[in-house]
């Protein structure tokens, strides 16, 4: 398990970091926070892959992976389908941070929670940035990238 300290490292947003790399960091993190949920919840007695804790934290997991890996990209994207996935995210780390927050007791659920509710306020954040905004971050990092 991932301990407090760890978690903490991973959430600091470095000064300076742009909303869209502050996004996908914690999109990352979030990921695996709720990886490391499903697996703890499936070793709690009577659980199987169909309970709802693991299917919400893998659920949230996936869309997590996908939020990363569109603001991972060299290129600029299409803002529609990256808002449509951002909101997606916004709603299932709201939806999974609440589950996991009725049961404060197990390290695993706060972890997931305090995950969720960052990677929640990030893609917010990213949201209410402008469409010149995405166009600066996407023309820095072509410019960034190596040249072949």
């Amino acid at each position: 398990m991932i301990s407090i300290r760890q978690w903490r490292d991973d959430m600091r947003a470095w000064p300076g970091q742009a909303p869209s790399d502050v996004c996908r960091e914690r999109c990352c993190v979030c990921e695996l926070y709720c990886i490391a949920c499903a697996d703890a919840c499936l070793e709690e007695e009577g659980a199987t892959g169909s309970s709802p804790c693991v299917r919400r934290s893998l659920d949230c997991a996936a869309i997590c992976a996908a939020t990363g890996v569109l603001l991972s990209r060299s290129f600029p994207a299409n803002l529609r389908m990256l808002r449509a996935v951002l909101e997606a995210c916004v709603r299932a780390c709201a939806l999974c941070a609440a589950a996991c927050r009725t049961q404060p007791e197990r390290d695993h659920y706060r972890n997931c929670a305090k995950a969720c509710a960052a990677c929640e306020d990030a893609c917010r954040a990213l949201l209410r940035a402008t469409p010149e905004q995405f166009a600066e971050f996407w023309i820095e990092r072509r410019s960034a990238r190596p040249q072949h």
